[in-house]
């Protein structure tokens, strides 16, 4: 049996029982207890299904120790230990040539990730736009008003595009628009020297 990406995740069963809106769980939802009921029901018993299907491997393997975790808590009768952890290949070689002490030209942070909803870009923008706005006046502080973001990531079709859009407007709004940089659907290599020269 192989599953791609978990069909119902306990993250997103919390999201619903706890009625917060969010990309899998619509504020017309959220702020109904009586849908939200109905929802939470569904979703356990979508849940229950997995459950039982995944049970139903002799094998499972996870990529991620999120996975791992989710896998053990949803599936049912899995041998003592879980899910084997095994991590896909990646070539490594050439960002292990980064050099790790280097002098800075320019203040930036990175993050990497592609442009969907569960990846919380919002939340990101939030955090950098609070940090400008309490930055002190010492050096440190200087440092963090004078830094930039750089989100790198992919659009996979029409809706990461206009989720895209938003986030540019977003960034705007929160003030920091010339602050962030938005590097999208860039080549390894792009990517590999933001990473060397990256806070």
């Amino acid at each position: 049996c192989y599953t791609h990406y978990p069909t119902i995740s306990s993250d997103m069963i919390e999201r619903v029982a706890s009625r917060e809106a969010t990309y899998n769980n619509d504020a017309n939802i959220a702020g109904s207890p009586i849908k939200s009921l109905f929802k939470l029901l569904y979703y356990r018993a979508c849940a229950l299904l997995y459950g039982a299907c995944g049970g139903c491997a002799h094998a499972t393997m996870v990529n991620s120790s999120w996975t791992r975790a989710h896998v053990a808590r949803v599936f049912w009768g899995l041998p003592r230990g879980g899910p084997a952890l095994v991590y896909p290949p990646v070539d490594s070689e050439e960002l292990q040539k980064l050099p790790l002490d280097r002098r800075l030209k320019k203040l930036f942070l990175v993050s990497v990730a592609q442009f969907r909803p569960e990846k919380n870009h919002r939340l990101q923008l939030e955090a950098f736009a609070l940090a400008k706005r309490q930055a002190g006046q010492d050096l440190a502080g200087q440092a963090v008003r004078v830094a930039r973001l750089k989100m790198v990531g992919s659009c996979r079709g029409p809706d990461d595009e206009r989720r895209l859009r938003e986030l540019q407007a977003y960034a705007e709004e929160l003030g920091i628009g010339g602050d962030v940089d938005w590097c999208v659907n860039v080549p390894f290599e792009e990517l590999r020297g933001l990473l060397g020269e990256a806070v």
